[in-house]
């Protein structure tokens, strides 16, 4: 799995991830751990790994996100 970090900012959520040039990853977000998760957006890494998403709607209670490969 790629690194990600998560930074709370004026617009919503900003996610940073890093993966393998190429690869696909999807961006997942769930209220609670145990819930279902689902893919709000799907990024491919560029020749640098880097690649960022921002969450412009996230819930207003709060939400656990993670990247899966694809």
């Amino acid at each position: 799995m790629p690194a990600i970090s998560i930074d709370l900012i004026s617009t919503g959520v900003r996610l940073r991830g890093t993966g393998r040039p190429g690869r696909s990853y999807n961006i997942e977000r769930a209220p609670a751990v145990t819930d279902l998760w689902s893919t709000i957006n799907t990024q491919t890494a560029p020749a640098s790994g880097l690649f960022e998403f921002l969450d412009t709607n996230p819930f207003s209670t709060g939400a656990f996100y993670r990247t899966s490969g694809r």
